[in-house]
C-alpha cells in the first residue's frame, strides 16, 4: 500500500513539473529564420505590401484580429490584409517578441507591436500600440510561416 501512494505522489508531482524545451544549436537556427521571417513581416507592412504579408502565413493560416471574425487560410488573410490597405496607409510599424519558443515542428512567438497609420481617404495620423501571439509551423522546406496569428490593441479602439 506504501509503494502506491508512493508512487501516486511521484506520479502527481511529475505531472505539476512544467515542460522544459532545452535550447540547442538546432533551435537557434530556427529562432533565427523565424526572427529573419518576422524583420520580412514588417518590411512588407511597411511597404504596405498585402502580398509581401500573405507570403509569410501559412496555406491554413488562422488570423484573428481584433474586433473581428477570424480569416481562415491564404485567401482569407489575403482578403484581409487588402482590406486594410484600402482602408490605411501604414505609415510606421514595429514589434518587439519578447520570447520565442521552438518545439520540433512548431513554435510560438510573443510580443508588443506600435503602428502609425493614415486613412487612405485623408484624415489624422492614428496610432496603435498592443500585444501579440503567433504560433508559427515548419514547412517541408525549412522555412517557417505563420499559421495562426492574434493581436490586440492596448486600449479601445476609438469609436466611430
Amino acid at each position: 500500500m506504501r509503494s502506491h501512494l508512493t508512487l501516486l505522489f511521484l506520479l502527481f508531482i511529475a505531472s505539476c513539473t512544467p515542460v522544459v524545451v532545452w535550447e540547442t544549436a538546432e533551435t537557434e537556427a530556427d529562432v533565427g529564420k523565424i526572427n529573419k521571417a518576422s524583420e520580412e513581416f514588417v518590411a512588407a507592412a511597411k511597404a504596405n505590401d498585402a502580398e509581401g504579408l500573405v507570403s509569410l502565413y501559412a496555406a491554413d493560416a488562422v488570423l484573428m484580429p481584433p474586433n473581428e471574425p477570424l480569416s481562415k487560410g491564404s485567401e482569407g488573410a489575403q482578403t484581409w490584409m487588402r482590406s486594410f490597405f484600402d482602408q490605411f496607409t501604414m505609415e510606421d510599424f514595429n514589434i518587439s517578441a519578447q520570447k520565442v519558443v521552438v518545439s520540433g515542428d512548431w513554435a510560438f512567438r510573443r510580443g508588443t507591436f506600435a503602428m502609425t497609420v493614415s486613412p487612405a481617404g485623408g484624415g489624422e495620423q492614428m496610432q496603435d500600440v498592443g500585444k501579440f501571439i503567433d504560433i508559427w509551423q515548419r514547412q517541408s522546406d525549412g522555412s517557417w510561416k505563420i499559421h495562426c496569428n492574434i493581436w490586440n490593441r492596448d486600449h479601445p479602439p476609438p469609436s466611430q
